[in-house]
């Protein structure tokens, strides 16, 4: 299973997609040639725009082309480049006086991919979660920024139905915020987990969430052994394409997804043989 995956990384990924590729093999990448990789597709302002995610061609630096920046320079080993610090002094500038997140005014005079500027309100929501994630991630957790970013989300009464209840990816985007950071929102957390259950156990499509979610419970750490994480592996095995790859959300390439997943299934399976090695069958 794996091998296939890994032959078709090789075969459809991007120079930074082998890198990641080659540091799961537990090989050595230079790591300044990863960096000059990505620095094609940032922006003069810090952050980035097209060709970062598939389904968005502007120009126009994004809270959510800049969140997926975040993810792959943490992969990367980057976060002592500049590039990462322009990025996070980018989604920085992005925050509104009311600790909400706000995507640049110039994109909403153009017709924009729907999952990125559906309605002026979803389109605030999801880059505030999108930036406080990235934020996270970098290891910015005791910020101003997270916390400001933070209290405007949990005041919203309606932010379960218009966030969380979207799709699986979204659920697992909550685990993170509000399992990793804020412990004082333990009815959010929990909430959350209870939607990620109920998107795995339904016959639901969540093909494309599935890589979201086990990148969420790989960087919190909240799957391990847990029923979930068992679960999410389950569905993953199932899914596999033909061409060994997996599929991903519209703004993650399909061997970004694929080499996400590939670290989830590794990691499992070491558990499984740890968890053998002590009598458990």
């Amino acid at each position: 299973m794996l091998d296939r995956a890994a032959g078709y990384v090789r075969r459809e990924g991007r120079p930074h997609d082998l890198m990641r590729l080659e540091l799961l093999e537990g090989k050595e990448i230079d790591r300044a040639a990863a960096a000059r990789e990505l620095i094609r597709f940032q922006n003069q302002d810090g952050g980035w725009a097209y060709g970062l995610e598939p389904d968005y061609t502007f120009n126009i630096s994004t809270v959510s082309s800049s969140t997926q920046a975040i993810r792959l320079m943490m992969d990367l080993d980057l976060g002592e480049d500049p590039i990462f610090r322009e990025t996070l002094g980018y989604i920085s500038s992005m925050q509104r006086s009311d600790g909400a997140f706000d995507e640049d005014v110039g994109l909403y005079q153009y017709a924009i991919p729907v999952r990125l500027m559906p309605r002026r309100r979803e389109t605030i929501l999801a880059a505030s979660v999108d930036a406080v994630t990235a934020l996270l991630r970098a290891g910015c957790g005791d910020s101003r920024e997270v916390q400001w970013g933070l209290s405007y989300l949990a005041a919203d009464e309606q932010l379960d139905e218009d966030i969380w209840a979207q799709s699986l990816g979204r659920a697992a985007q909550g685990l993170l915020l509000f399992g990793a950071a804020w412990q004082p929102r333990k009815a959010e957390f929990a909430r959350c987990q209870r939607l990620v259950m109920s998107w795995l156990d339904s016959q639901e499509p969540i093909a494309t969430d599935l890589p979201v979610l086990t990148d969420v419970l790989h960087f919190t750490g909240a799957g391990r052994g847990t029923a979930m994480a068992e679960k999410a592996a389950e569905r993953l095995r199932a899914l596999q394409r033909e061409d060994g790859g997996w599929a991903g959300p519209p703004r993650w390439h399909a061997a970004d997804a694929t080499v996400t997943v590939m670290r989830f299934l590794r990691a499992a399976a070491a558990e499984d043989a740890e968890g053998m090695g002590h009598g458990k069958h």
